[in-house]
């Protein structure tokens, strides 16, 4: 069976990164059926992943002595009754199959210079055979788990990892566990228990058989000790005779109501058991159709389904704003013995377009008036001349509006004058506290920049012709990144993948990317000649050039929007940037922008920014970086309250931080406290478990390969930079590529730049000797400042802030 990759077949290497050679094997999967249901886009499979599963972690192929190579793979034609064993040693068969397909191999290769006639001659002698990957080779071995695995463990390995789609990094990290020296099966929890599942479990107090229970809850005593509190069930031969004389199945349990608790020890094992008005499992011991219940003191039976069921998510609760509002009141601490007066309350809060509505009492943006900081109409948004000032929303005048809201007789009214206000029918919970709901809700750049970047990106790709875009992604592919963001996939067919933060930088080098490839010949005719007659252009060379200034005027106003400092004079550039902005994308691109509430938010950018100092103080691009981080835990909890189990797991991390750096709890000041937490930082072998999590980024000591690593004392004349490393040094090829030098020593022009840089910087005039430099690819160092250290880490290709001092 061929090897199915999952890889994005458009994805590709840049040119200075090595590629990975080929395996001269090809490693062993599920059919075709069981590959198809895993995205390649979600999921990708690692060579080191692969290999492992397949080889059974010894590193030696386990295939069939039978030659591989002239078998192509077709999953009806294996399973055909009437075809014979790969496994033949009919020395005829296999010379003939090797004839065969070496026919095949030649048709393949001269398909150019065939007829179809030849064609449909073959694909009628022989079943339609299938590759994957452009191999035929089908890697098979003998066995219990033949021919797909050489073994349980790579077939047991292969359905989880599949399963539950777990990546090469977890994979490392759980081998990385299995391999380790301290490792013991015994202290593994085999067993999980849940509320809701039957275990069968001994009562200490009698001699009777053991019984059958539904789990109820996990409860801990006043000793601090797990108990579980258990819904006992009845055998037939425990109804009362009224009942069993009818129901005598073996099969058959009856819930009650009557609750016991047992310890962990009374558990023997796990039950299956089917709840008659629940889907039928594949397996199961028992079946409960009945519930056995008191009322009136007499023993009844109900049905099934008239039971409360657990609900996997709990309604969300009003908030609370009782210590909130206790906080805006004020109170007075005692902080080093002296009396303090503490005060605050609710400062900002930040969403998106449709949820900052929510919080501001407003409509969505698809009303009349949508916009929570103004009254400006669908026909307004991107009016230039609308007057912001005489039509904005201001919190004391939209608290009478709600007033007048709540006075009108019937619900009809009210939604009636609630919607020419573009208010909601009542206001924000959080208008109980002490804000102004138009000022600390502000607009938001980050969505806001995402979402105008996502459609002119979408605009410009309809414009191209098909040559187009493949020239288009043919530059793409080979420009210059910083090698910190990571490749993905052609933004032409797979944009919607994108997540905001990637359309953002990719708005970064689309300009460069155009201005290398845009030409009128890639343009679609009827657009292009749109354009010319819009915009009253002379010739296609000058829509072109209107297309890729409109990019770099994006570009240049996303760049100064997010910048985290800025002056008086900044908010008049930005204001001017932002309105030449809208005026270029609704002139080129009408249909698209036209209307557009991200670009009336504009209008906007700056009042908000001059209210909170910058605009990106306002940005809520880190809280989608941890709405991510928690969108992932979500899963895995019982959803019940989801808002509990967030804060658990980051005081589980941070307690992990924080012991981790050498933190010591208190409770245990006098005990023996063992250092093992701390030692597994410097575990090599436990690398994987630890790499690449913030948890532990500024703990684990850097490693290089002994071959990458320059090992060269570097010092340097500034003393709060330390720990030097260089790596990657440049060979001939790649000095005189760059022509940086001639021979091994600087060109003229570098070395009166590196001169006047000592002469500068370090105030040192003296004369240089040596003019034989080294280039490397990677520095890394260490910054000391008054916070502590600071790790660097520079990459040829990096994009840096570089601070100029003004002349």
């Amino acid at each position: 069976m061929s090897r199915v990759r999952f890889r994005q077949t458009t994805s590709t290497n840049l040119p200075r990164y090595k590629k990975k050679p080929k395996p001269s094997h090809v490693s062993t999967t599920m059919q075709q059926s069981a590959a198809n249901t895993l995205p390649s886009e979600l999921f990708e499979w690692d060579d080191i992943l692969n290999d492992q599963i397949s080889t059974g972690f010894n590193g030696e192929q386990q295939y069939n002595s039978l030659d591989t190579e002239d078998i192509h793979f077709n999953s009806s034609y294996l399973n055909a009754p009437d075809v014979q064993s790969l496994e033949s040693n009919d020395n005829d068969d296999d010379n003939n199959n090797d004839n065969d397909n070496d026919d095949i191999v030649n048709q393949e290769i001269d398909d150019d210079d065939d007829s179809m006639t030849n064609q449909e001659e073959i694909s009628n002698a022989l079943p339609s055979f299938k590759t994957y990957d452009g191999s035929s080779y089908i890697p098979h071995f003998q066995g219990e788990y033949g021919p797909y695995f050489p073994s349980f463990t790579a077939m047991a390995l292969f359905i989880w990892v599949t399963k539950h789609m777990i990546s090469s990094a977890a994979y490392e990290g759980l081998v990385s566990i299995l391999l380790h020296e301290k490792f013991r099966v015994e202290d593994v929890i085999k067993i999980i228990y849940y509320p809701g599942e039957f275990i069968r479990y001994v009562r200490y107090d009698t001699e009777s058989q053991p019984r059958i229970g539904q789990i109820y809850a996990i409860v801990k005593d006043d000793n601090d000790r797990l108990l579980i509190k258990i819904c006992s069930t009845f055998f037939y031969t425990e109804l009362p005779r009224t009942y069993a004389r009818s129901r005598q199945d073996s099969r058959q349990l009856w819930l009650t109501e009557n609750l016991e608790i047992i310890e962990l020890s009374q558990i023997i094992n796990k039950v299956s058991v089917w709840l008659y008005d629940t889907q039928q499992p594949l397996s199961y011991e028992f079946i409960i159709k009945e519930i056995l219940y008191y009322h009136n003191a007499r023993l009844l039976l109900r049905d099934i389904s008239l039971r409360h069921h657990h609900s996997t998510l709990s309604a969300l609760s009003r908030p609370d704003f009782h210590y909130i509002q206790h906080l805006e009141r004020g109170f007075l601490m005692t902080i080093d013995n002296q009396q303090v007066w503490i005060s605050g309350g609710l400062g900002i809060t930040t969403a998106d377009l449709p949820q900052g509505n929510d919080l501001a009492g407003t409509l969505r943006h698809n009303a009349t008036h949508g916009c929570r900081t103004c009254k400006a109409s669908r026909d307004d948004f991107t009016d230039i001349s609308f007057d912001i000032s005489k039509h904005r929303r201001y919190h004391h005048l939209t608290d009478i509006e709600f007033e007048n809201i709540q006075c009108l007789p019937n619900r009809s009214q009210k939604h009636a004058l609630a919607s020419s206000l573009g208010l909601r029918l009542i206001p924000n919970p959080l208008d109980q506290l002490i804000r102004d709901r138009h000022i600390s809700t502000p607009q938001d750049i980050f969505h806001c920049f995402a979402g105008k970047a996502n459609r002119l990106l979408i605009a410009t790709f309809g414009l191209l012709t098909n040559s187009g875009e493949d020239t288009f992604t043919r530059i793409w592919k080979f420009f210059e990144v910083p090698s910190c963001w990571s490749r993905r996939q052609n933004p032409i067919t797979h944009l919607a993948s994108y997540f905001m933060s990637d359309i953002l930088r990719l708005t970064m080098i689309i300009p460069f990317i155009l201005r290398r490839c845009l030409t009128s010949d890639l343009l679609k005719r009827e657009a292009l000649m749109r354009i010319k007659e819009r915009m009253d252009l002379r010739s296609h060379n000058y829509v072109i050039n209107r297309i890729i200034k409109c990019w770099v005027q994006f570009s240049l106003t996303a760049r100064m929007v997010f910048s985290r400092t800025l002056t008086n004079e900044n908010y008049e550039t930005i204001q001017k940037m932002l309105e030449l902005e809208c005026k270029m994308l609704l002139e080129i691109f009408p249909e698209q922008f036209s209307g557009l509430p991200n670009l009336h938010i504009n209008r906007h950018i700056v009042a908000h920014a001059k209210t909170y100092g910058t605009a990106f103080n306002t940005s809520v691009s880190i809280k989608e970086m941890v709405h991510r981080i928690h969108k992932g835990v979500v899963p895995h909890t019982n959803k019940k309250n989801v808002e509990f189990d967030l804060i658990k797991r980051d005081n589980t991390l941070q307690t992990l931080r924080y012991l981790l750096d050498g933190g010591q709890d208190i409770r245990f000041e006098h005990m023996i406290i063992g250092q093992g937490i701390q030692n597994i930082v410097n575990d090599v072998a436990l690398r994987p478990l630890l790499d690449n999590w913030y948890i532990t980024s500024s703990l684990l000591s850097k490693t290089y390969d002994d071959d990458d690593v320059e090992n060269t004392n570097i010092v340097t004349c500034i003393p709060e930079i330390m720990d030097i490393n260089v790596r990657s040094k440049w060979n001939k090829h790649q000095r005189d590529q760059e022509n940086f030098t001639v021979g091994k020593h600087l060109n003229e022009y570098f070395f009166n730049e590196l001169a006047n840089a000592y002469a500068e910087y370090y105030n040192d005039r003296g004369a240089m000797i040596n003019s034989k430099v080294e280039f490397y690819n990677n520095i890394s160092y260490v910054v000391k400042d008054d916070d502590g250290f600071v790790d660097v880490q520079l990459s040829v290709g990096d994009v840096v802030d570089v601070f100029e001092e003004a002349v």
